[in-house]
């Protein structure tokens, strides 16, 4: 499946609208994929610090909806705005 990017801004109604920062990516299990990263972001205007996002990584990219065209560039890495359902978040 091609995924193609989004015009559209994200229709958000529930949920983190932003993760702005994930910690202890480099711990994420290389073969199965899965993670518990420390989080920080806002969540319907207010900011969120000190949650966990827990999951797979696979789990996590077939559970994408839309990704933006608002490509940022961190270092040599890059990635767009993702609106992806369902992804547990623990501590908020």
């Amino acid at each position: 499946t091609v995924v193609k990017p989004s015009e559209k801004p994200p229709r958000i109604e529930k949920g983190i609208l932003v993760i702005k920062e994930l910690m202890g990516l480099h711990l994420a299990n290389p073969v199965t994929g899965e993670f518990s990263l420390g989080a920080t972001g806002s969540m319907e205007g207010r900011g969120v610090k000190g949650v966990t996002v827990v999951g797979s990584v696979f789990e996590v990219f077939s559970k994408v909806l839309e990704v933006y065209s608002d490509l940022i560039f961190y270092g040599r890495f890059g990635s767009p705005s993702l609106l992806v359902e369902g992804v547990k978040v623990v501590g908020y």
